[in-house]
């Protein structure tokens, strides 16, 4: 006899019902929304965590029409990103499913960041650069992640006179993937001194995006002076594809730009 009962198979008139399995597209039918602490009882140990969590609670409350107003995701204006990702970070638990915010607050990235290795000489007589008199060399990487995306980033510079980065990612929620790595200059980095490359693919997946144009970006530049893009578009449902290629010089603001657009049949003309 096993220790852990009778093993042997059951009966096939005496089994119960399997459950349905779960939605592909939502959250599974039998999950329970967890509730706020400020609607639960504490047990007596955990009086003055619970104590605690009511009054995060309350500060997050506090602030939601705040961040309701200012934190959209992509579109969230730079000087609000990290005030939305701090909220999203300690109040994102409180916000139920049904709520537009939730998917917001997943799709806000947390990283880890891995230093690989810098060494620096501090106290450099005379040295005209910087007042630490201080000259470095370092390599460091960041992996961020989250519910939704995930990629990497490396820095390689030299303290004042170069800086060199690199970043791949992936947000499977938004269904963007792309390639950025740029250099710059510090020293003379207010002169312009600096370039990027860049690729980005756009697949729409997420309810109420799906199937609209797929997009294609690439391009770079070299700081104000020149900036160059080659985008193509592909609108399967309407049956399109367009590409634009646009050529720019920012510190003079001029540009130009040329497209050519080719129509074939759509899904919408096979499905009738």
């Amino acid at each position: 006899r096993s220790p852990f009962g009778d093993l042997r198979p059951v009966p096939k008139h005496l089994r119960e019902p399997r459950a349905d399995p779960p939605d592909a597209i939502g959250d599974p039918p039998n999950v329970i929304e967890p509730q706020p602490p400020s609607h639960t009882a504490p047990r007596p140990e955990n009086v003055d965590v619970h104590r605690k969590a009511v009054a995060l609670e309350a500060l997050c409350a506090r602030f939601l029409p705040t961040v309701r107003k200012h934190c959209f995701g992509e579109k969230t204006a730079r000087e609000y990103v990290k005030r939305c990702a701090a909220y999203f970070h300690d109040c994102r638990s409180f916000l139920p499913r049904t709520d537009p915010l939730y998917n917001i607050a997943y799709a806000f990235n947390s990283n880890v960041g891995l230093n690989l290795g810098t060494v620096e000489v501090n106290g450099i007589p005379y040295y005209p650069i910087n007042e630490e008199g201080s000259i470095g060399v370092g390599r460091i990487a960041n992996v961020p992640f989250g519910s939704w995306g995930g990629g990497y980033s490396e820095n390689l510079g030299v303290r004042d006179y170069w800086s060199q980065t690199m970043e791949v990612g992936a947000n499977w929620y938004e269904g963007k993937y792309g390639y950025k790595s740029g250099w710059s200059v510090p020293l003379v980095q207010s002169l312009g001194v600096e370039g990027d490359t860049h690729a980005l693919v756009s697949v729409p997946i997420k309810q109420g995006d799906l199937g609209k144009p797929i997009g294609v970006d690439v391009g770079g530049g070299v700081g104000p002076y020149y900036q160059q893009n080659q985008h193509v578009g592909v609108d399967y449902m309407n049956g399109q594809v367009g590409t634009n290629f646009g050529v720019g010089v920012p510190f003079a603001g001029v540009g130009v730009n040329t497209g050519v657009g080719v129509s074939f049949p759509s899904i919408n003309d096979i499905v009738g």
